[in-house]
């Protein structure tokens, strides 16, 4: 009897006669027949009797009849696999914008499994052809313990190009990250290798363009966790040595992945470096530490493309602790537990991953590497370089993207602001005016006093001189005050002799008539500008005198 535990075994030579077959094994065609036979000593197969030692009364020929006929089968499968030069294609896995990658083995020289990728059938233009050969060309320019290996390359029976990669037997990032639950620490840990990876192809020339969990695939070996960044089929070359105009992507050509996408890719800016990796790197991190990407896939499927493309470059998303915090507010999980809700991210790890994912691509990282330092100047408890955003540069950014808003609010604010100056000037012009006439009224007040008081004795105030006197008077117009003033100077001046001082008695007199005018007072008012007229005449007469003289 021949074991069918390995078919595959079998179907190379390589069975062993002397195994027994168990019931389980045998092909279910032949328990079928067994049990419908209407003679248990004779075989429904042959015709002839069944042996009495026969093995589960079976004929040998029902027992290997099938046998032979699913091992055929197998052989027949064998011959007609396709194989693609020495590889021996098992399975599809992926899919990429140019190519189809599969699962392949090689048994000569060596047997291992490897990852095939070949062109599409019916793109194969000669440019994209040659578009393929430089992802090939970019691939094998790099050596690295975290990027995926290229071995081999060629070309189909059907002339389609492909190239052999290393195949990582693993899972993406984030799934893995899931699957072994780890912490916050090795997550970190993790990604600073995806980091080196990266920017070891960032010093080859070649930017990535399609960082995401998917593209990172992480195995398991001896004990220690493995990440390598895999599928550079969009990847933009910076190399002097590598051809331009086969490596980069036509302007304005949208390719990448939108939720881990730069906003200068987004806009689909020709001028793409490596600040562009560092982006999608933060994404993945933010991911990694929270569950979930910066701008999720539901902000994005209900918009416009120019609106998508506006959100990416606008858009300010929370910071991972507060991300945490608001999902724990809603539905606790694994992360928001192990970060005590988004507390332990706060401080440097905000900082860290907020300067990766900067719209402005000068407040990132430079490189990678400079990314995944930092990082591990966390885990040291080092000082990081990331420090958060000035009051002024979060207003200036929020400025530039609110334009419009900004500039009407600012008109109205300065509207309002020149209409309190004018306000407080005018307010300001009143009191002082207010102050400069409480002042002169209060000097009046006090002159007024000063008369008065000087008048109390008629014989005091007389003595005034008639200067003094007529400056006083002039200096107030409080008529109730001045009114018995004039009074007492008029009957006192009424009968003095003049003398050579005419002008001031004119001026006198006539100052006393409009005291008296002011206060009602008619018949003083006479007498004053009677006075007056009379000093005037005789005053014109001694000067006429003088004159001819």
């Amino acid at each position: 009897f021949v074991s069918v535990l390995d078919r595959r075994q079998f179907a190379n030579g390589s069975g062993n006669s002397t195994n027994t077959i168990l019931p389980h094994e045998f092909p279910t065609s032949t328990l079928a027949r067994r049990r419908k036979m209407d003679s248990p000593n004779l075989c429904d197969r042959c015709q002839q009797p069944v042996p009495d030692d026969a093995p589960f009364g079976l004929c040998p020929c029902e027992a290997f009849g099938d046998l032979l006929e699913d091992v055929q089968e197998v052989q027949k499968a064998s011959d007609d696999e396709k194989r693609v030069g020495d590889y021996r294609i098992l399975r599809k896995i992926g899919e990429g914008g140019f190519g189809e990658v599969f699962l392949a083995t090689q048994n000569k020289p060596v047997h291992w499994r490897v990852a095939l990728k070949v062109l599409k059938r019916g793109i194969d233009s000669a440019a994209v052809v040659r578009r393929f050969g430089a992802e090939q060309k970019a691939l094998a320019r790099m050596d690295h313990p975290n990027v995926a290996s290229i071995f081999d390359g060629g070309a189909t029976e059907d002339g389609l190009p492909f190239f052999v990669m290393e195949y990582v037997d693993g899972t993406d990032i984030k799934k893995f990250c899931q699957k072994h639950a780890l912490n916050i620490e090795d997550r970190i840990k993790l990604f600073i290798q995806v980091c080196r990876g990266v920017h070891h192809a960032h010093q080859k020339g070649i930017i990535h363009r399609d960082i995401k969990p998917s593209n990172v695939m992480v195995s398991a070996e001896d004990g220690e966790f493995l990440p390598k960044v895999i599928d550079f089929g969009i990847s933009k070359a910076v190399a002097p040595d590598l051809d331009m105009s086969l490596m980069v992507t036509r302007p304005n050509q949208l390719v990448g992945t939108l939720s881990y996408m730069s906003p200068e890719q987004a806009m689909r800016s020709p001028d793409i470096d490596v600040t562009s990796d560092v982006y999608s790197l933060g994404c993945l991190l933010y991911e990694l530490l929270t569950g979930v990407v910066p701008i999720g896939r539901s902000q994005l499927k209900s918009l416009a493309p120019e609106q998508v493309f506006q959100v990416i470059a606008e858009l300010e998303p929370p910071r991972p602790s507060a991300r945490l915090e608001r999902i724990a507010s809603r539905k606790p999980t694994a992360l928001t537990r192990e970060t005590k809700s988004g507390k332990r991210l706060r401080g440097d790890v905000d900082w860290i991953v907020m300067k990766a994912i900067s719209k402005d691509r000068q407040r990132r990282y430079e490189t990678a590497d400079d990314f995944a330092k930092d990082l591990d100047a966390y885990l040291h408890n080092l000082p990081v370089t990331a420090q958060p955003d000035s009051q002024w540069y979060v207003f200036k950014k929020f400025a530039l993207r609110h334009q419009a808003t900004v500039i009407a609010s600012g008109a109205v604010a300065a509207a309002i602001l020149v209409g309190a100056v004018a306000t407080i000037t005018m307010y300001a012009r009143a009191e002082s005016r207010r102050s400069e006439l409480s002042g002169i009224q209060q000097e009046r007040r006090q002159e007024a006093k000063s008369i008065q008081l000087a008048t109390a004795d008629v014989d005091r105030f007389v003595s005034l001189s008639l200067d003094q006197l007529y400056l006083s008077l002039q200096r107030t117009d409080d008529v109730k005050l001045l009114s018995p003033i004039a009074a007492k100077a008029l009957d006192a001046y009424r009968t003095t002799e003049v003398g050579e001082d005419h002008e001031t008695y004119i001026k006198l007199f006539r100052r006393l008539g409009d005291i008296f005018r002011e206060d009602r007072n008619a018949r003083q008012a006479t007498d004053a500008y009677a006075k007056s007229a009379e000093i005037a005449k005789t005053a014109g007469c001694s000067l006429s005198q003088d004159r001819r003289r």
